[in-house]
C-alpha cells in the first residue's frame, strides 16, 4: 500500500495473507512464483511485485479414514460433518483435525490430498490416525491420622464401545471408609458437544460414633456452550442409612 514503511516484514505478511486466502478458496497448491522489490532512493520509495501461482482449483470429495483399529469409523464420519463437492478449504481440514484430536482418542491426526491434482477435479481427502492407548490402571497407598492406612485403585477405558465412551471405576479402602464409584460418559449424544453422563456411588463408613451405608445414582446430560461454558442437568436418587454405635 502506498505510504507504508518499506520493510521486508510487510512484504512477507502480505505474501502469507494472499496464500492463506487462496488455500481457503479452492487452491491447495498456491505458491509465490516470483517476488521483486525495487528501491528508488531518489524518491525514497520501494516498489514490490508479487506474482502468485494459484495452481489448480479443486473440490473436496470422499472422506477416507486410515489407521482406525479400535475406534468406530462410522462414528468418526458422523462427527465430521463432512460435505462433498464444495471448494477446497484448508481451514475446514484443520478444524476437522482439531475435532478428532479433541476426542482424546488419538496421539496424532494427519490429512493429505493426492499430489497429482487436476484443474476442476474432485479429490478425496485422507485422514490418517494414530490411536492412543484406551485403557489405564492405577493404584496407590495412603495414610492419615483420621482414617489410618488406606489404598486407592482406579481403572479407566476411554473407548468402551468404540465411539469414545469413557468408563471409569474408583475404589477407595481405608480402616474406616470403603467406597466405590463407577462413571460412564457417552459423547455426542443426539448432537455434537452433548454428552450423556451416568454415575453410581456406594459407600460404607464405620467410625466410633456411627455406621453409615449410602448409595447414589445419577443420570444427566452435559452440553458445551461456546468455548468455555458447559451446561448440564439431570436427576439422581440417593439412599442413606446411619446407625449410632453405642458401644
Amino acid at each position: 500500500k502506498p505510504g507504508m514503511p518499506a520493510r521486508s516484514e510487510v512484504i512477507v505478511t502480505v505474501q502469507k495473507q494472499v496464500i492463506a486466502q487462496l488455500l481457503n478458496l479452492g487452491f491447495p497448491q498456491a505458491q509465490v512464483f516470483k517476488q521483486d522489490a525495487v528501491v528508488d532512493f531518489e524518491r525514497s520509495q520501494m516498489d514490490a511485485t508479487l506474482i502468485i501461482e494459484p495452481g489448480p482449483y479443486i473440490q473436496l470429495g470422499a472422506l477416507v479414514l486410515n489407521g482406525l483399529t479400535e475406534v468406530n469409523a462410522e462414528h468418526m464420519r458422523r462427527i465430521s460433518g463432512w460435505v462433498e463437492n464444495v471448494a477446497y478449504r484448508q481451514s475446514t481440514l484443520e478444524q476437522l483435525r482439531r475435532v478428532y484430536l479433541d476426542t482424546g482418542l488419538f496421539e496424532a491426526v494427519r490429512y493429505q490430498i493426492p499430489s497429482d491434482i487436476q484443474q476442476d477435479s474432485t479429490v478425496p481427502v485422507t485422514f490418517t490416525f494414530t490411536e492412543r492407548k484406551h485403557r489405564s490402571f492405577g493404584a496407590g497407598l495412603e495414610y492419615s491420622s483420621s482414617e489410618g492406612v488406606g489404598s486407592k485403585v482406579y481403572w479407566e477405558h476411554r473407548n468402551f464401545f468404540g465411539q469414545g465412551e469413557k468408563l471409569r471405576a474408583n475404589l477407595h479402602v481405608s480402616e474406616i471408609t470403603q467406597d466405590l464409584t463407577a462413571s460412564f460418559v457417552k459423547p455426542n449424544v443426539f448432537m455434537r458437544h452433548q454428552s450423556l453422563k451416568a454415575e453410581a456411588h456406594v459407600k460404607h463408613e464405620n467410625t466410633d460414633a456411627y455406621t453409615e451405608e449410602s448409595a447414589r445414582l445419577y443420570l444427566g446430560l452435559d452440553r458445551l456452550w461456546g468455548k468455555y461454558w458447559k451446561l448440564g442437568g439431570g436427576m439422581f436418587v440417593e439412599f442413606s442409612r446411619v446407625e449410632e454405635n453405642n458401644d
